[in-house]
């Protein structure tokens, strides 16, 4: 990958972030004025007009299909660029990292400084891997994916171990958890091997895929089968 593209990929996202809103707040003053046009009874060029800043200023993740299909049969021009934005998101967004790590939104809170973490990671495999391929991104993505979910069970793990022992009140020592309390241990311990394997699993096969296929050596043999073929091998004189 060269260094113009790893930069990129590198990049924090504060510069997005500072247009987004910027663009966000055109739009939400675009939308107000609009909307009053609207309230004093104008015609559908000023629905429009409307439709229009949607597609074009507002924010890409709040752009409907209605939008598109209105804007199709009224200006396809206007159109055609709103759906270029949505794709070149897209491709930002995939590339970015924050594709992927909005997949974990759904069991972690993801507060801006777990996503600083997240990226800061996947800034340290890009580094050390350098992927050069689609393939291979989307498995360093997978494999902080899986290192997050890892450090999440682990610290559930240790919580539910501190909290799980107690002590006994007369003698000061340590006793075993309740049933509950053991199944939290047992579930988080297993979670933890899960995820762990998973991590593992991804760098072996992004080395596996580095490798590609070995190459088929044949010595002193008269059939070898390959796959669901067998091939007949001669043995060619002076060798």
């Amino acid at each position: 990958m060269d260094d113009k593209r790893t930069r990129a990929l590198l990049a924090p996202p504060v510069k997005e972030m500072a247009e987004a809103d910027a663009q966000r707040v055109q739009f939400d003053k675009t939308v107000d004025e609009l909307s009053d046009k609207e309230a004093d009874g104008k015609d559908a060029s000023d629905r429009n007009e409307l439709c229009r800043a949607r597609l074009l200023d507002g924010p890409v993740n709040q752009i409907t299909s209605f939008d598109l299909g209105e804007m199709t049969e009224a200006e396809p021009e206007t159109a055609a660029k709103a759906w270029q934005r949505i794709n070149d998101d897209a491709v930002d967004d995939y590339e970015s990292g924050h594709r992927a790590a909005r997949v974990l939104a759904g069991c972690m809170n993801l507060g801006p400084l777990d996503l600083a973490r997240y990226m800061v990671m996947r800034a340290s495999l890009i580094a050390e891997w350098e992927p050069n391929s689609g393939s291979e991104l989307q498995i360093v993505d997978m494999m902080v994916q899986a290192f997050m979910m890892l450090e999440h069970w682990t610290g559930r793990h240790a919580s539910h171990f501190m909290l799980g022992f107690d002590r006994d009140r007369e003698s000061g020592k340590h006793v075993l958890p309740r049933v509950h309390q053991a199944e939290a241990l047992e579930q988080s311990a297993s979670m933890m091997e899960r995820f762990q394997r998973m991590y593992t699993r991804q760098v072996k096969t992004l080395k596996d895929l580095r490798k590609g296929a070995p190459p088929v050596v044949v010595q002193n043999a008269g059939q070898v089968n390959v796959g669901q073929q067998q091939v007949n091998v001669a043995k060619v004189e002076g060798t």
